[in-house]
């Protein structure tokens, strides 16, 4: 994967048709009884295999299709921090550029949510921290970069507000940064 036109982040097409054909090929006879641990309801009920997310974000915590269980089982993470998100990232359990990047963007989220909502330099630090934190998990991940450029760029438009606003504004940047993406794959 590279950048189109030279700024833009890949996109995750390839990967969700990747899975997609890689579970249909070596699950096809995969069920999903609520007695399996690790699987979620998905919109009611349980998914079939072309209903599968990589990315879900739910009860203000991050789900993620453990990537390194595929093909035989399918395990989802529900992450409540940072660290575990640089953990995924780190370890594969989230893979294609793309969902690095949404992955990244919560994780930001994540990592500042409880941060102190004092001054806006101490926020803005935390969240530079944060960002060099998720970003020493997979260095050469361009969308990774990508995403916590536009999550930092999103709190420097936002100087002068409260940091409580400007922490809701960063989970509802993380949302647009996926929803972006879907929106690009149903496109394709």
């Amino acid at each position: 994967f590279g950048l189109r036109h030279g700024k833009e982040p890949a996109t995750s097409c390839f990967i969700m048709h990747s899975m997609t054909v890689l579970l249909a090929a070596c699950a096809v006879n995969l069920h999903f009884p609520s007695s399996l641990p690790g699987l979620i309801n998905i919109r009611g009920r349980f998914a079939h295999m072309e209903e599968l997310l990589p990315i879900a974000w739910e009860d203000d915590r991050l789900v993620l299709l453990d990537q390194t269980r595929l093909p035989n089982e399918i395990v989802f993470d529900r992450i409540d921090d940072i660290e575990e998100v640089w953990y995924a990232i780190k370890h594969m359990k989230v893979r294609g550029a793309p969902a690095i990047g949404i992955a990244a963007a919560y994780g930001l989220y994540l990592g500042v949510r409880d941060a102190s909502e004092g001054s806006f330099l101490e926020f803005m630090n935390t969240l530079r921290e944060k960002s060099g934190y998720l970003a020493s998990s997979r260095p050469t991940a361009v969308n990774l970069f990508w995403a916590m450029e536009r999550m930092e760029k999103k709190v420097l438009a936002l100087e002068g507000k409260p940091v409580s606003e400007i922490k809701k504004a960063l989970k509802d940047e993380a949302i647009a940064i996926h929803r972006e993406d879907e929106e690009i794959n149903r496109k394709i």
